[in-house]
């Protein structure tokens, strides 16, 4: 049963749903040969865990889910903002590029396939939450912690 993910980002609500396995798979490799240990450090250490299981911008029935330990929006800002630099330091503008496509492939924005190019002009924050978002979903419950979901279909 794949199940999706409700995620609201500067008013926009995406919907996130399981990778196929073999897409999960391949990309796994490829995040841990291309960053190692800086990716899954996001998915063991105790601040990428709390940002993976508790500081999440999910919505259920239209509220936040209430949380007991909270890091701030400028420590997930922190953690995101490195990821990023990890990212652009270790790739070329192609891959880069190739595999942001690639991890929001799926997306729906209100149910509604997003046009990549058109939908994040302006949207480079936005993009990178996004993608933090979906690999969140793909990789929390193998590195570390459990899944997280909203509804799920059948």
């Amino acid at each position: 049963m794949r199940e999706i993910k409700k995620v609201e980002i500067n008013g926009n609500l995406y919907l996130i749903g399981h990778w196929q396995v073999d897409k999960s798979l391949k990309t796994l490799v490829w995040l841990t040969k291309t960053f190692g240990e800086g990716f899954v450090t996001i998915f063991t250490s105790s601040v990428g865990q709390e940002l993976m299981m508790g500081a999440t911008t999910s919505e259920e029935d239209g509220e936040k889910p209430s949380k007991e330990s909270e890091i701030s929006d400028a420590e997930e800002a922190d953690i995101i903002k490195d990821f990023v630099r990890t990212i652009v330091d270790r790739l070329d503008e192609d891959t880069y590029v190739k595999y942001a496509k690639h991890i929001i492939e799926g997306v729906r924005l209100g149910g509604i396939k997003i046009n990549f190019n058109d939908h994040f002009i302006g949207k480079m924050g936005e993009l990178h939450q996004l993608m933090f978002e979906v690999l969140k979903l793909q990789y929390s419950d193998f590195l570390g912690g459990s899944q997280e979901s909203d509804s799920s279909e059948g």
